[in-house]
């Protein structure tokens, strides 16, 4: 009976640590563990003001348990990234000869906290691009060995592929001239289409949750394309 009373709290005790879970996510939607997250969030004051680029990616992280939840932050092209998450002090990632910024708290149930990643890429030149790599990690109180976390990009440049997190029901895809689109519901986007130098040459309002247009007036060539709206998405398609 206690053999059988010790598996039992045992299968209760793995099925509660099942239960817990980290959520990084942008805009709502949740960004998948171990992959790569492009964002071209720029701090528009920042640049009205100072004449400066920052990078603000609008990056949230929830846990569906009441936990102390430990991050951090590492820069893998070693520069000085801000972390201020939770209590609005910042630490960067640049201290000595390490790039990795930490920080810890406690969360509260599906508390969603802003982890407030800021990178300053200083005064760009017209049609200068910036673009930095970070990874972001959480974990929970001594379960460091299964941290989630993702690859952050902050970046202007439009010809980079973009891998925007979308839910699987959304999608962009161009087959021969026919650019194929699916939203999730019926909100109204807008898409356009840039060269690879960054010049516009289409822009088209998308209307209902899915449709075509047809990309006869583009020459051949690669082209880069940028979705606003409720889904964000960013990408690269090749007119032959």
């Amino acid at each position: 009976m206690k053999k059988l009373f010790t598996s039992l709290v045992a299968v209760f005790c793995a099925m509660a640590g099942m239960a817990q879970t980290l959520t990084f996510s942008h805009d709502g939607v949740a960004i998948e563990n171990g992959s790569t997250f492009y964002s071209r969030d720029i701090d528009e004051q920042y640049i009205n003001l100072l004449g400066q680029t920052r990078f603000v990616p609008d990056i949230d992280l929830s846990s569906d348990v009441a936990a102390k939840v430990y991050m951090s932050v590492q820069s893998l092209d070693k520069v000085s990234v801000e972390f201020c998450a939770i209590d609005n002090t910042c630490v960067t990632t640049k201290v000595d000869n390490e790039f990795v910024a930490k920080k810890e708290g406690e969360w509260a149930i599906n508390e969603l906290v802003d982890m407030q990643i800021h990178w300053n890429a200083g005064k760009l030149q017209t049609n200068e691009t910036a673009t930095t790599h970070v990874v972001v990690s959480a974990w929970y109180e001594g379960q460091e060995a299964n941290k989630v976390s993702f690859t952050l990009v902050m970046t202007n440049d439009p010809a980079l592929s973009v891998q925007q997190t979308m839910g699987k029901s959304e999608s962009i895809s161009v087959q021969g001239n026919v650019l194929s689109y699916a939203f999730a519901d019926h909100t109204a986007h807008t898409l356009s289409v840039y060269t690879t130098n960054g010049a516009k040459v289409m822009s088209f309002a998308l209307a209902g949750q899915e449709g075509t247009l047809a990309l006869d007036e583009l020459s051949a060539g690669l082209y880069v394309y940028q979705v606003e709206g409720r889904a964000k998405m960013n990408g690269k398609f090749i007119i032959k």
